[in-house]
């Protein structure tokens, strides 16, 4: 049976300087992985999974896995939600966009200091 290809940018060479980049478990664990890989027990998708799993103990799969930047030049529009407005379940255009007021805004997290503070204000 032939071994699929892996996606790239991954390859056999990078694999081997992944495995020696990992500490002992997830070195170990990577080898068998991909032992079972490369006989056709183990799914690419899974593979890929996993690798990106353990990719915290590696720079390689860190930088291949790590999310793509998000713009920052977000439109006040969109950063308040109504660039985004949906219609409820109902078809009321809109709905869910209202903005909390600051008494709503302060209800939403407070701290444990804060808490603390205020029950021993009572």
């Amino acid at each position: 049976m032939e071994t699929a290809d892996l996606p790239p940018p991954l390859s056999e060479q990078l694999i081997e300087k992944i495995i020696e980049e990992l500490p002992t478990g997830a070195k170990l664990a990577t080898k068998t992985c991909y032992g079972c890989w490369k006989e056709n027990k183990f799914p690419t998708s899974e593979f890929i999974s996993f690798l990106s799993s353990i990719s915290s103990h590696s720079p390689i799969l860190a930088e291949i896995f790590k999310e793509p930047e998000q713009p920052s030049d977000i439109s006040p529009e969109t950063a308040n939600g109504s660039a985004t407005a949906r219609p409820d379940v109902n078809g009321s255009p809109g709905a869910g966009t209202e903005q909390p007021s600051d008494q709503d805004k302060s209800a939403q997290w407070r701290g444990p200091s804060t808490v603390k503070q205020e029950s021993e204000a009572k």
